[in-house]
Order: structure tokens, then C-alpha cells, then sequence
């Protein structure tokens, strides 16, 4: 998010130079994921030196499918009566529509995962994240003000 937030940065660079800069983070980031999770029994270290091709394929034909199908469920199925959406990680609402895309994922791709269980924290985070940061320069002012585009309920990857 830290590379593609910025819309001025990122829409004047070609898309290897971005998937270049998703890769420096990612190799700079895994070390202390992988520390901070040493304890952390269902975690599996995070391998780097996959290089930025690897990480853009796995993006775009893994993640990004499975997280937009997710939202698809989701936008088509509102909650029932005892269920939120505040808990990605609790709440029975997730639960059933993880079990929905469990259930539809024999009609997805090879590549797109069958469980969505691994990226509901990846859904979760990316929903409640900006999509678009833009900076503005006041009339008059010498500051930039930050305006924040927010999707909360929809992910528009």
C-alpha cells in the first residue's frame, strides 16, 4: 500500500518500475514479519528473493482475483439478522461467506485459492484501507491538504 497510496508517484511510473518498488518493500518488510511471528504456530515464514515478476504473478493471479471474488460474495449478500461486519476475524458473517466462496471455488480458476481463509486478513486490511491519496495545494496556502479517498464495504481493486 506504502508504493501504490501515493497517485502522483505511482501513475507517472510504467508498471515494472512499481512492481520493483512493491518487491524493495516487500524484501525490506519480510525479516521482522517473519520474527514477529516466530511463536506464532499456524504462521509459515514468508521466503524472499522471488523477485518482482514473481511477486506482480502472485498478485494479480492469486490474490487480487480471490479478494475481488471475495467482495463479490460479499456486496451480493448482505448480513443476516445477528451478524456484522466489524470482525473479520470473529464474526459469523465472514464465516458464512467464506464458506460461500469455499463453496464456489470449484468454478474459479486453478490459480485463484479454493479456501479464503489465508487472506481474510489481507480482504479485511485492504477494505479498511484508502484506495487514493491525493495531495492538493490550497489556493493561497503553502500546505497540502491530504484527501482521502475511503471505501469501507466495497474493495475496488
Amino acid at each position: 500500500m506504502k508504493v501504490s497510496n501515493n497517485a502522483k508517484h505511482s501513475t507517472d511510473k510504467k508498471a515494472e518500475k512499481i512492481w520493483d518498488e512493491v518487491y524493495s518493500t516487500f524484501e525490506e518488510f519480510v525479516p521482522s514479519a517473519n520474527n514477529m511471528n516466530e511463536t506464532n504456530v499456524e504462521f509459515s515464514p514468508i521466503k524472499t528473493g522471488h523477485g518482482a515478476e514473481s511477486i506482480c504473478n502472485c498478485w494479480q493471479r492469486r490474490i487480487q482475483l480471490a479478494v475481488q471474488k471475495f467482495a463479490g460474495i460479499i456486496y451480493n449478500t448482505p448480513p443476516s439478522s445477528g451478524e456484522v461486519r466489524d470482525d473479520a476475524r470473529m464474526d459469523l458473517y465472514y464465516g458464512r461467506i467464506q464458506e460461500e466462496y469455499s463453496a464456489r471455488s470449484h468454478t474459479y480458476p486453478k490459480d485463484c485459492p479454493k479456501s479464503f481463509q489465508k487472506l481474510m486478513k489481507t480482504y479485511y486490511f485492504l477494505s479498511q484501507h484508502p484506495k487514493v491519496e491525493v495531495d492538493f495545494l490550497q489556493m493561497g496556502r503553502s500546505h497540502h491538504q491530504s484527501i482521502q479517498t475511503q471505501f469501507r464495504d466495497k474493495v475496488h481493486l
